[in-house]
């Protein structure tokens, strides 16, 4: 027996009430009528320790791989900024002499 008795009533209170869509106020009173008829096992929650722990490592190498890159992308960054800069001071020197050149002959 589920422990929800009227599931329509449920799911029009879940959707009136704003939080949720249709979709995922049948999805919600799935879930609980599920875990009602199914309860987990200590072989289920060890399955999904097993699973959190995979996806875990997954998670960890795909920051790390994140993390390089960025950092790659920090040092292009750097080397830009730093291009610009002398530039920029080349371009600084060349129209301060500019001006001294066309204050001399004024």
């Amino acid at each position: 027996m589920s422990i929800i008795a009227e599931r329509g009533l449920f799911v029009r209170l879940l959707v009136q009430s704003g939080k949720f869509e249709s979709a995922a106020a049948e999805a919600l009173v799935d879930a609980i009528d599920a875990a009602t008829r199914e309860p987990a096992t200590k072989g289920d929650l060890d399955e999904l320790r097993a699973d959190t722990r995979v996806l875990q490592l997954r998670l960890d190498e795909f920051e790390k791989r994140v993390n390089i890159r960025f950092d790659a992308m920090d040092r292009r960054f750097d080397t830009v900024v730093e291009k610009l800069f002398v530039r920029m001071i080349g371009v600084g020197i060349a129209v301060a002499g500019l001006i001294v050149a066309l204050l001399r002959y004024v």
